[in-house]
């Protein structure tokens, strides 16, 4: 009798897991232009423009038909450039804050990883920081550049995949 309730319990959640899978394809292909709103990003400094490396061919469907570049699954469309001075600097997260006034919650990612960059910053340095706005509005950081130093930290590839997760074979840093 136990052994029936448990199958049976079992087979309820592989039915629900795969009605929730095909549920969330069939929402993606119909929200695929939904990418994160124009509207709530913030503007771009003057002069500022991103090297639009999302913007190349997906991969192909089928047996090895593919462009080798992966699919931008993290909202990548454009890289951006923004300079400002950092201020409430507890890694991973810090603000800052742009010359025009502008103040962007950053989080540089799994702490971890940033301590093993040996990153040194502290509140009122001035960097620079390359990276693209992710569906959910947050700007997820590629590169980060101490201005005073010309040090140079990777977070990401090209691709905008995260340095700290692995598998990506290791990052050129060429945005």
């Amino acid at each position: 009798m136990f052994k029936k309730i448990l199958i049976g319990a079992l087979a309820a959640i592989v039915i629900t897991a795969i009605g929730f899978s095909v549920y969330n394809v069939l929402a993606k292909g119909t929200n695929q232009s939904a990418s994160a709103p124009v509207a709530t990003q913030p503007p771009v400094e003057q002069g500022q423009q991103g090297s639009g490396l999302g913007q190349q061919q997906g991969q192909g469907q089928g047996k090895g038909q593919g462009s080798g570049i992966p699919n931008s699954q993290n909202g990548l469309t454009e890289w951006t450039t923004v300079q400002g001075v950092v201020s409430n600097y507890a890694a991973p997260n810090f603000t800052l804050t742009t010359a025009d006034g502008q103040v962007l919650a950053i989080q540089l990612g799994n702490l971890n990883y940033v301590n093993s960059l040996g990153l040194i910053m502290k509140d009122g340095d001035s960097i620079t920081l390359t990276g693209f706005y992710d569906p959910s509005g947050a700007f997820a950081v590629g590169t980060l550049t101490l201005d005073a130093t010309g040090q140079t930290f990777t977070l990401r590839d090209e691709y905008g995949r995260p340095a700290w997760r692995g598998g990506g074979g290791g990052s050129t840093g060429n945005f």
